[in-house]
């Protein structure tokens, strides 16, 4: 059977959204995409809520996005999961056995983001854990959003949560995001968390508390995801307690959970890979597109920089860790810089660079992530995104040229929406979170797609354009309706 060679680029973040104001991606200067849009056919796919296994309204992420683009199947996420698990009380039941194997305990420390975002954690889970531990002396160090919420939301959030909550438990620990939840090996920012959840930064001179010491950040402009790290005990860590990670999204706690799970008892609430307790864990799904491209003895590779480098991985692959057969992942280091609205071009260059020499070289599949407005659009900095954004269109245009000239097809789709939705003037916010728009796929051929569909379409419609045969565990749909 004779196969043709293909390169996807999953731009991170782009949504499509009709209203232009607020509108990084409307407001760029964005000739060739203009081009893509007039002269080829696209669909409108779901990329949010039960069309990718999240509860109904569930904005979509970069985790859930590749996942779905990469099985073409609807896997139910982990957050639809723990939510049903609470509604039966299967919860409390793993959490209690879990917690009992570790006997004598001696204190237990709750560390996760405390946040209504559901991308990686959720107040909720907080609630029915503290419940089901309400006989232990349980510690909480929590971790603020504002990136998946609106920025400066904990105050309205922990307000009601820690009348609640107290005297019976207390806050020992306040993070930003930033600091707790780096995932690109920027240590100096994790330790900077540790040293708070480990009570190295408390001031016996200062008697502000928790809500205090939000509103005083506030006044001194910095929103949940940079509020400084700081403990609210001087009780250290000890050997015989036990840490209890509450994000249910594993790649933006790895960091933190390394530096303790050496020293004492970890329980994770899902699978970190990093041989602690798990208190839901996830099979691998057994057919995804790096075992149907291995399975056909073709080639493949994965190119994106650090900060997208597990999504065309792992999540792509349906939660496998290693590589398939003939399966190359390319890493690109994302730039040290402190956000992204700094260099709003990230490394585009060196990631279009390897996609340009894989194409060179004949891979026959070919899965590279544009990053920049996905990550560019979580600074909030309307200019800096529309900065990302007419990179993006310079690289795509590179990227197909080079396309056309070795008879590659070439699809564009993204994971989620983001950039095109910027400002909320009801709020006064800058927006900082996805959103739940739908997003792009284009199929640079002459061809008619479907107009509508949801990311578990891209898979099939992928492997019909190769001429690779769709295994029957695939649910999504062909897009390509007939080929002129």
């Amino acid at each position: 059977m004779n196969h043709n060679r293909l390169a996807i680029i999953i731009l991170d973040g782009w949504g499509v959204r009709r209203e232009t104001r607020y509108n990084a991606i409307a407001s760029a200067q964005t000739p060739f995409w203009d081009y893509l849009k007039g002269q080829y056919p696209k669909s409108l796919l779901s990329a949010c809520g039960e069309t990718v296994g999240l509860p109904r309204g569930q904005m979509g992420n970069s985790e859930v996005g590749h996942m779905h683009i990469g099985t073409g199947q609807i896997i139910p996420q982990s957050l639809l999961q723990i939510n049903q698990a609470i509604a039966d009380g299967e919860f409390s039941k793993r959490m209690s056995s879990t917690v009992k194997k570790h006997a004598p305990i001696g204190v237990i420390h709750c560390v996760g983001l405390i946040s209504s975002g559901g991308v990686h954690a959720h107040i909720d889970h907080w609630f029915e854990t503290l419940r089901t531990l309400s006989d232990y002396d349980v510690r909480l160090h929590l971790i603020l959003d504002g990136r998946d919420t609106i920025p400066n939301v904990a105050l309205r959030e922990l307000q009601p949560f820690i009348n609640q909550l107290l005297p019976h438990h207390q806050v020992a620990s306040i993070s930003g995001r930033f600091y707790a939840m780096d995932r690109d090996q920027r240590w100096d920012r994790t330790d900077h968390a540790v040293k708070a959840i480990s009570g190295h930064l408390y001031d016996p001179l200062n008697h502000e508390d928790v809500l205090q010491y939000v509103e005083s950040s506030y006044q001194n402009d910095l929103s949940d995801e940079f509020i400084l790290p700081k403990s609210f005990s001087n009780i250290p860590v000890q050997d015989n307690d036990l840490m209890l990670m509450m994000n249910f999204r594993p790649d933006r706690m790895v960091q933190l959970t390394q530096r303790f799970k050496d020293q004492l008892p970890v329980v994770t609430l899902t699978d970190y890979h990093l041989k602690t307790d798990i208190l839901f864990p996830k099979q691998p799904v057994n057919v995804c597109l790096g075992s149907i491209i291995a399975n056909a003895g073709l080639s493949q590779s994965r190119i994106a920089e650090t900060e997208k480098y597990p999504h065309v991985t792992y999540f792509l692959n349906g939660g496998h860790d290693r590589p398939f057969l003939n399966e190359q992942r390319i890493l690109v280091p994302s730039p040290k810089v402190t956000t992204y609205d700094q260099a709003p071009k990230m490394s585009i260059d060196e990631v279009t660079q390897k996609i340009l020499q894989q194409v060179k070289l004949g891979t026959d599949c070919i899965i590279a992530n544009f990053a920049n407005a996905d990550m560019v659009g979580h600074t909030g900095h309307f200019n800096a995104t529309i900065e990302a954004v007419e990179s993006i269109d310079h690289h795509l245009a590179m990227v197909y040229e080079y396309c056309k000239t070795h008879h590659y097809e070439l699809m564009i789709c993204a994971d989620h929406g983001n950039a095109e939705w910027m400002y909320r003037p009801e709020d006064q916010i800058n927006m900082t979170s996805h959103t739940p728009s739908m997003i792009p796929f284009v199929y640079c051929k002459d061809v008619k797609l479907r107009p509508k569909g949801t990311l578990i379409d891209i898979l099939p419609t992928m492997l019909t354009a190769m001429n690779v045969r769709i295994p029957t565990q695939i649910m999504g749909k062909n897009l390509i309706l007939t080929t002129n």
